[in-house]
């Protein structure tokens, strides 16, 4: 996050864009609605450290190979060709506005002044967050996805919940 600004968002719009396409896969192919997820949790010091990305969804367990399997072909899609622009402004054009309006608030600078004391690049990525959020194309969500999102990385893990007595 805060190595580079500007990859942080691409890897943001990536988890939107995520997010949307799995919600709409796991509709259309499972009938179920509101159950997938997507999210993004970052580092903010870089190679050292991992951010990571989790998708993740309250199905039945018979649908488990299927939300494998749709997850895997989003991912194929991401790398093999980059979104479309109206697909960008879907994801990126909300969190524009929110970020417009957090940075009006003294609570936003309040945050990131505490943050700073720690490590003072926070500060600075705070004054270019605009900046680097809307600097973001979709070659560049492209390429987070094919430098990111690395099938010998991934795990898989299924939650059966326990019946109750």
């Amino acid at each position: 996050m805060l190595a580079d600004g500007k990859q942080f968002y691409a890897l943001t719009m990536l988890a939107a864009v995520l997010n949307s396409r799995l919600s709409d896969r796991l509709r259309t192919e499972l009938g179920t609605s509101y159950a997938g997820q997507v999210a993004y949790v970052p580092s903010e010091v870089g190679p050292e450290s991992r951010s990571v990305f989790e998708a993740f969804a309250d199905i039945s367990p018979s649908q488990e190979t299927l939300f494998f399997e749709g997850v895997a072909k989003i991912v194929a899609d991401l790398k093999a060709a980059p979104i479309s622009q109206e697909e960008l402004d879907r994801a990126q054009k909300p969190r524009i506005a929110n970020l417009s309006t957090s940075m009006s608030l003294n609570g936003f600078w309040m945050h990131w002044l505490n943050l700073s004391q720690r490590d003072p690049r926070r500060l600075e990525f705070a004054r270019n967050a605009m900046t680097y959020l809307k600097s973001v194309t979709p070659a560049d969500v492209q390429q987070a996805a094919g430098e990111f999102l690395k099938e010998e990385a991934a795990w898989r893990v299924v939650y059966h919940k326990a019946a109750m007595p």
